[in-house]
């Protein structure tokens, strides 16, 4: 298992050469060509090795080319996960005595280990793995870290994400390179030459017994789905590969554009986020957007979500839920709404300055208001900006979380409503109080949902003097 998972990395660089589509190079050519495209000259590099055949023989080729590469230092890193008992420490073993045989320094560390079979054991190897190994880097002043990726396991990566609906930055795999200094010499290599190789060089390595077993996705479908696709279509692997290199070129062609789209049509908070709709329109953006804002909230995804979002986008009055529960999304007021509805709520109350701007860090949202002469001829529909009386609003503002006794007349009414439940009725929340707020007088009177409604007594009328024009904000999702 040690060394086989892998999640979508956070960079893109140019598109690298496809080395892997000329075989005739031999291995030692194409591994040299590799890594002087992704490792700059004099580099210090750290080997992650975990005692394995891929990495072993990562370890021994950076080694036996140190010298034409200009590797100024060559380091070994090892994580003990404690999964496999002895097996675990055997592991370990061998790795030292190899970094000590090689002359490279070790940096070891030993997690406390769990069940090999428990939830979410494989995402908490490779957090812990690669946490220690950017630690050690940053630490220890080193370049770059190696890992021991091949071409079978990229192979392998856009396969499973075929099967999972990935988008095209999902597609793209395995990166040769990323920015965090994370770089795949033998990424053009497969498992098999690999094997070879070390077979001729008479190289031993460690065989990981978890790599067998079949409860784990990867190897459904490095043992049974992969050779089975190969009897039935010789190449499939190199195929899967070449996927693989196009999608990064396609990805690097779109990420501006998916860059902007997110910059311009997400509205980010504590616990929910705003896509605007028109920005459905833009559909070739649209679905990369989603799954990077997606990303940045632990939101799982998929083709199926994203299209069911898309067609979903104009029904009003409805609540849909995503992937796992906790996330619920509503079409409100020109805008999706998507609300974590089990994030703790968050308490706050802050007074708003009647002129100017107000922070709101724990909510990462912040207010303007103007006092105006006249109200403004035009104001947009979101109800994210809105005019209201000034003399309605008294001399004090507070935007606060939501309670369970809060009341309004919305605009155009004539009844107190409660809050929640007339959020209900616009098929924004069904349970609970929802984790955003309301904009009170000093009084406590509630008179605008920012993003919902106004209310009635706070509109402004034909005789209505000054007016006071107050706008919500909220950051622009970060999706670097």
């Amino acid at each position: 298992m040690l060394n086989q998972s892998n999640q979508s990395d956070l960079s893109n660089l140019s598109n690298p050469p496809d080395l892997s589509n000329l075989p005739d190079l031999p291995l030692i050519s194409r591994f040299l060509a590799r890594y002087k495209s992704i490792v700059p000259a004099e580099a210090s590099v750290l080997v992650a090795a975990s005692g394995g055949g891929d990495s072993t023989a990562l370890l021994h080729l950076l080694h036996r080319n140190r010298q034409q590469l200009g590797i100024k230092r060559l380091g070994v890193l090892h994580v003990n996960h404690g999964l496999r008992g002895e097996e675990s420490d055997g592991d370990e073993a061998f790795v030292a005595d190899l970094a000590k045989n090689l002359g490279c320094p070790l940096f070891l560390k030993k997690l406390p280990g769990d069940l090999l079979h428990a939830p979410g054991t494989e995402q908490w190897g490779r957090r812990e793995r690669y946490r220690f190994f950017l630690e050690i880097r940053e630490r220890e002043g080193y370049d770059v870290i190696a890992t021991g990726h091949t071409a079978s396991d990229q192979a392998e990566t856009v396969l499973m994400r075929i099967i999972r609906g990935a988008g095209v930055r999902g597609m793209r795999g395995i990166l040769p390179k990323r920015e965090d200094g994370i770089v795949r010499p033998i990424i053009d290599l497969r498992r098999e030459e690999i094997a070879g190789w070390l077979e001729a060089q008479a190289i031993g390595f460690r065989s990981d017994s978890s790599n067998a077993d079949y409860s784990f996705d990867r190897n459904r479908i490095r043992l049974a789905a992969l050779p089975g696709l190969e009897k039935q279509e010789p190449g499939v692997c190199r195929k899967l590969v070449r996927i693989a290199e196009l999608s990064a070129g396609l990805w690097e062609a779109m990420q501006p554009g998916v860059d902007r789209w997110v910059a311009t049509q997400v509205q980010c908070m504590n616990g929910r986020f705003r896509v605007l709709t028109p920005g459905f329109e833009d559909e070739l953006h649209a679905g990369e957007g989603l799954r990077r804002v997606f990303e940045r909230y632990g939101i799982q995804s998929d083709s199926r979500q994203i299209e069911e979002i898309m067609e979903r986008r104009g029904r009003r009055g409805r609540e849909f839920l995503l992937k796992g529960g906790s996330w619920r999304y509503y079409p409100v007021g020109g805008a999706m709404l998507f609300v974590d509805h089990v994030a703790a709520a968050y308490k706050f109350n802050y007074r708003l300055a009647l002129k100017g701007v107000t922070e709101c860090p724990a909510v990462q949202a912040c207010f303007t208001v103007h006092e105006l002469e006249r109200p403004p001829s035009a104001l947009p529909a979101d109800n994210l900006t809105v005019a209201l009386d000034r003399e309605a609003c008294g001399s004090e503002l507070f935007f606060r979380s939501i309670g369970q006794d809060d009341r309004f007349i919305p605009l155009g009414g004539s009844r107190s409503v409660d809050v929640v439940s007339f959020l209900a009725k616009q098929g924004i929340v069904r349970d609970g109080i929802p984790d955003f707020g309301v904009v009170t007088t000093g009084d406590g009177r509630v008179i605008w949902i920012p993003g919902v409604r106004i209310a009635q007594a706070v509109r402004v009328r034909h005789d209505t003097g000054r007016v006071l024009e107050l706008s919500y904000h909220s950051p622009s999702c970060s999706i670097i």
